[in-house]
């Protein structure tokens, strides 16, 4: 998981949250939600997952609350809290919310990729597990290791994923770092190559 680059909101979704004062997520339109999802998604996020740094298709993915809507009502039409995320329900923003059903107090225990970059604190074994780097402290340690857990992070398919692109560069030692950033520019996990070319 990497820090998200976020911006200012698109117009349409400014306006008609300041014009309307909605308080539910549904009385947004369906166009807005669309169009806003597509900036994000493209505009902030680079096509990725905003979690698990996936390549997304803007049909395949939805706007996460990264504060749950039932638990941070007054966060819901907050630009800033709203990741997008892939629809699957094994990892992300809905396994976090349907599977591993976050509490309000276990936000302050994990990154928010809004305003921190957790990808500064891993690495990657063979296998693609993330794992913490070495020599931080307890509390960080405990942070990468809760929020791998909220997001499942290591679940067996983004794991696989992962390994397979290491495998990839690792059969790209010889070729200078801009050339193998370009190569593997729409491949997804930008943490994996950013630490395969400081480790390599």
């Amino acid at each position: 998981m990497r820090r998200i680059n976020k911006q200012l909101p698109i117009p349409e979704f400014e306006k008609f949250v300041s014009r309307n004062h909605p308080t539910e997520w549904k009385q947004l339109p369906a166009q807005i939600r669309a169009d806003s999802r597509f900036s994000i998604l493209c505009n902030e996020q680079d096509c990725l997952c905003g979690y698990s740094e996936i390549v997304l298709e803007d049909t395949a993915s939805h706007i996460d609350h990264y504060y749950k809507r039932d638990l941070f009502p007054k966060k819901i039409f907050d630009w800033n809290n709203l990741i997008v995320s892939t629809i699957d329900e094994d990892f992300g923003g809905k396994y976090k919310d349907n599977t591993y059903k976050i509490k309000a107090e276990e936000y302050q225990e994990i990154f928010n990729p809004v305003c921190e970059d957790m990808s500064h604190f891993i690495e990657f074994s063979g296998n693609g597990e993330i794992v913490p780097l070495d020599g931080l402290t307890d509390g960080i340690v405990n942070k990468v290791k809760k929020t791998i857990d909220v997001f499942n992070l290591n679940c067996k398919s983004l794991k696989d994923r992962r390994r397979d692109l290491i495998l990839l560069l690792d059969g790209c030692k010889d070729i200078p770092q801009d050339i193998v950033r370009s190569m593997f520019a729409n491949q997804g996990f930008v943490s994996v190559v950013n630490w395969f070319l400081k480790v390599a």
